[in-house]
């Protein structure tokens, strides 16, 4: 139950982030405040441009398949000091729903950012630097 009611307040706190109309909540979740992030949102895919050493594994030693890409990221030093590999969350850009997985890290210099993988260099230079709200799935 309390899972759901975290996850109802966490979808309800970024569609209100967002401008859209409010929803009643319920009032047994009024005093609940949510864990989430404001962060710059940008991509990078497996090429040697975009990665120290083997551009097709992870940090967390996952090799990449086709089947990850904009589901997984990898999250700044301070960001990654917070959660473990495996992590799951939802990631809303541009009101856009990603739901995606913790498995890599980015370079300690980064601060606030949030990569999102995705299948080419085209793709990313398309999808740019945004902002968005990260919300953690699995705190307990």
């Amino acid at each position: 139950m309390l899972r759901i009611a975290k996850l109802a307040t966490i979808s309800l706190l970024a569609l209100s982030m967002y401008n859209l109309p409010t929803v009643h909540v319920p009032s047994q979740l009024l005093g609940y405040t949510p864990t989430f992030h404001e962060v710059t949102v940008t991509a990078y895919t497996n090429v040697p441009q975009c990665a120290d050493g083997n551009p097709n594994v992870t940090a967390s030693s996952v090799r990449i398949k086709p089947d990850h890409y904009s589901k997984l990221i990898a999250l700044s030093g301070d960001l990654a000091r917070r959660y473990a590999f495996g992590d799951r969350f939802q990631l809303w850009v541009n009101k856009e729903l990603y739901q995606v997985t913790f498995l890599d890290s980015m370079s300690r210099k980064h601060r606030k950012k949030v990569d999102l993988l995705l299948p080419s260099l085209q793709a990313c230079r398309k999808f740019g630097k945004k902002m968005g709200v990260l919300i953690p799935l699995n705190e307990t």
